[in-house]
Order: C-alpha cells, then structure tokens, then sequence
C-alpha cells in the first residue's frame, strides 16, 4: 500500500507573514482524507491551525483523519492547534484534544453545522495520480 502526504500551498500571504496550505491524504492514489492549514507568526513557531479536516465518504472511521493529523505533525514538524469552533463531527472527535490557539474560544459545542470542504474528490484522485506535476511537496508516509 503506498500512502503519501500531498502539499499544495494556497494564497501567497508571506508579505504578511502568513502561510496557507491544503494536505491530501493519498493510499494508493485515492484521495482519502483533505486538511487545510494556516500558520501566523503570533501562533507561535510551526503552530498551525487545523481550520478543516474531512474524510471521504466510504474511507470514514477507518483512522485516516488522526493518519493525516499525524503525518502533518511528524513529517513537516507542524503542531497543530485549534480556534475551538467546530462542526458537530469535528466536535465529537476532536474537542480537548487539540491546544487552542492564542485567541482560540473553548465553546463546548459544536459551532458549525455539517459542511464538505471538498465537492469532487474524483478530481483530487486525478492530481494524486500526477502529484509530482500538481502539488509543490510530495512525502510518502
């Protein structure tokens, strides 16, 4: 089974000391899981906030989102944080595990409703597939 870590920086924020990035989760060219990032520089150093994690239907309760969690942190040094808001799944599965950020609010409930970041993972299985051409990193796990 090959499993990969695959990085894709967003919006060029570094004039304002900003670093924004997308991470898919790729076991043997399926995109299984997606997290996006954001680091500022008052975070702290490789703090960055975990502002979504989602896991494809079909892939769910089989570990990948705590996989992709756990590669983010190992193999690119990041420690992962939170603002505290969350959607009700987030909510059951990660409240008072991840350090809140430094205006980071402990709500105690899940303060978004449901969501999917990704609309069509059958595209991100297509950039998997050529990852080296697409994404600016490539780890395998």
């Amino acid at each position: 089974m090959s499993t990969q870590l695959l990085v894709q920086d967003q919006i060029d924020w570094s004039d304002r000391g900003i670093e924004d990035y997308s991470m898919f989760l790729a076991v043997d060219n399926v995109v299984v899981a997606y997290a996006h990032l954001l680091h500022h520089p008052h975070y702290g150093e490789n703090v960055f906030c975990l502002c979504a994690v989602e896991v494809r239907e079909g892939y769910r309760g089989k570990g990948y989102a705590r996989q992709i969690m756990t590669l983010i942190e190992e193999k690119k040094g990041y420690s992962l944080a939170t603002t505290g808001s969350y959607t009700p799944e987030g909510f059951e599965a990660f409240n008072g595990k991840l350090p809140l950020l430094p205006e980071g609010v402990d709500h105690g409930r899940a303060t978004f409703g449901s969501m999917s970041f990704i609309k069509d993972w059958d595209i991100h299985d297509a950039v998997a597939q050529s990852a080296e051409e697409y994404m600016d990193e490539v780890i395998d796990a």
